[in-house]
């Protein structure tokens, strides 16, 4: 009697890891903004502070002062999303709609009085404007169409707050 109880036992947690291992990760939407929003890595014009220059982050700088461990996966679907569906696509209208509307927020952002010292000013530039882009209605459809298509292959489910 006793093995049979420690044979089921055994079998249950058996069962419990293999789930475990097959169940994918699950993220939020808002999590996956914050991360695509980070690959548009903002820093000061050279030659004029208040302008700002935008580069596409591919090399994990845009991650370097992150706190937390981003799942690398998670990372390589928002920079393929990025770059597939809008740097391959500059000439589409709604992906220059895309970039004009980043583009106009970069300067409202930087004409803020942030403050006197430039370090501290760009770094509260770039934390507004992850927060603003990783908010922004336009940007959020493209991940999301992304995702949906991509969502059979990915090894990670991605939920809306509202689900």
């Amino acid at each position: 009697m006793k093995a049979a109880i420690l044979l089921i036992g055994f079998c249950f947690l058996l069962s419990q890891q293999l789930y475990s291992q097959t169940k994918p990760k699950e993220y939020r939407f808002d999590d996956v903004m914050q991360i695509a929003a980070r690959l548009f890595f903002p820093s000061l014009d050279d030659d004029n502070d208040m302008r700002i220059k935008t580069t596409i982050c591919d090399n994990g700088q845009c991650f370097v002062d992150s706190e937390k461990n981003i799942d690398s996966e998670l990372k390589n679907f928002c920079f393929s999303t990025v770059e597939n569906d809008l740097l391959k696509n500059r000439n589409n209208e709604e992906v220059k709609q895309v970039f004009q509307t980043y583009s106009n927020l970069c300067k409202e952002i930087a004409q803020m009085n942030w403050s006197s010292n430039k370090k501290t000013r760009l770094q509260r530039i770039q934390g507004a404007i992850w927060y603003a882009w990783a908010n922004n209605k336009q940007f959020q459809a493209i991940i999301w169409k992304s995702y949906i298509r991509e969502q059979a292959t990915l090894p990670f489910v991605i939920k809306k707050s509202d689900e």
